[in-house]
């Protein structure tokens, strides 16, 4: 359904400014700029950090019965005798040149049952940090995509919103709301941002445009990112208002010392007229130790 190839691109554009929602109360002395701008330095000091990691990932993935455009995620039927469960390691790994934060899933097993591999492992690529590996790297991941239930994809992975709420592509995303907002211990404020340059960061496989709206809850005084949700559509579809959506939690790793993606929930096509859902869990942080540089 959609390409993640494209992702990490910079494009330089005016900054529109829209209208602002604020509760009342303290709200209204929050600047939103400034809470995107700490957002901004978190995310730019959490990027290496983030990429010097693996993880453990259990996804499950099922159709959904009766779908109906319009409805809000979690509330339709799941066919659960058509689940796919999926365990793989991900990692999420930034690009040479603030060139993108791109996550790489390795599919290990399906319901159980190992892949034939056609390549070496993604932790012994990424050990290798070479240009070659990085390829190699990308393919296993469009290999891996072929396992996921519904249309191919490679953007249900929790480094899509770190990428498209970074600083490189702050000219794309325009502030459209912001409300004050609780996520358990994180007192944040939700930013909802709008892309509003073409071509868009996701494409469609055969090209075309596919805009995205990222809501963000950000700690108000830290910048840290408590979670996040991309809805991206693909208006050449003939399923009406359909939606791809990728939510993805966040959470303290004691271990680490670190937040870490810790649940992913996706909405997803299922051609022609279906859709599905999954949720992803990670586990089992462990960090990549790089092979010796070679002189």
């Amino acid at each position: 359904m959609a390409d993640t190839r494209r992702v990490g691109a910079g494009v330089m554009a005016l900054m529109v400014m829209s209208a602002l929602a604020l509760p009342a109360g303290r709200a209204q002395e929050i600047d939103p700029q400034d809470v995107r701008s700490r957002l901004h330095a978190y995310l730019t000091a959490y990027e290496p950090r983030l990429s010097a990691l693996v993880a453990d990932e259990h996804f499950e993935q099922w159709p959904l019965d009766n779908f109906m455009t319009g409805l809000v995620p979690g509330t339709y039927k799941r066919d659960v005798f058509r689940l796919r469960i999926l365990d793989s390691e991900v990692a999420f790994v930034s690009l040479p040149a603030n060139a993108g934060w791109l996550g790489f899933r390795d599919v290990q097993r399906v319901k159980g049952k190992p892949v034939k591999r056609r390549s070496r492992a993604l932790a012994e690529l990424l050990v290798l940090e070479t240009a070659d590996a990085r390829d190699r790297a990308l393919a296993l991941l469009l290999e891996s995509a072929r396992h996921n239930l519904g249309a191919p994809r490679t953007i249900n992975l929790p480094s899509l919103p770190l990428e498209l709420l970074h600083l490189r592509n702050q000219a794309r995303f325009v502030i459209d709301r912001a409300t004050r907002d609780r996520v358990d211990d994180c007192d944040a404020l939700r930013l909802d941002l709008v892309e509003t340059v073409t071509p868009t960061l996701i494409q469609r496989p055969q090209g075309g445009n596919m805009p995205s709206r990222v809501a963000a809850w950000v700690e108000i005084p830290t910048g840290r990112l408590c979670k996040a949700e991309v809805r991206t559509r693909d208006a050449q579809l003939g399923v009406s208002k359909f939606e791809a959506v990728v939510a993805v939690e966040f959470g303290h790793d004691a271990k680490l010392d670190l937040t870490v993606p810790r649940r992913l929930r996706e909405v997803f096509l299922m051609p022609p007229r279906g859709a599905g859902e999954g949720e992803a869990t990670y586990s089992n942080y462990r960090r990549i130790v790089r092979a010796p540089a070679v002189r």
